[in-house]
């Protein structure tokens, strides 16, 4: 049980990480188009969202591997740990990373 649940921590973690990457560009790109961020102020804002992120990064990995470790199958876990981080992810990035100028 050791090693499946440090290998799910490891495959949430990467999934995470993806996510994270790939949610910043279509945020910047659509939900946020009225504050859309271009140039140097992609990057950063890229960063500011990894490290907003980072935080609901690790409620859902911490969250996900609490799910998983009671035995409930790994989809399960890996939903539980994303719907904490998504809601952590939008109300922080939407005030931190995208706020008014």
């Amino acid at each position: 049980a050791l090693a499946a649940g440090s290998a799910f921590e490891g495959a949430q973690t990467a999934a995470v990480l993806t996510a994270m990457t790939f949610n910043f560009a279509l945020n910047n790109a659509l939900t946020y188009r009225d504050r859309r961020l271009v140039g140097w102020n992609w990057l950063t804002g890229l960063l500011s969202f990894y490290a907003v992120c980072g935080i609901g990064a690790i409620g859902n990995v911490g969250v996900g591997s609490f799910v998983f470790d009671r035995d409930y199958s790994w989809w399960v876990a890996g939903v539980a740990g994303a719907v904490v981080g998504s809601v952590w992810n939008f109300a922080a990035s939407s005030v931190l990373t995208w706020r008014k100028r």
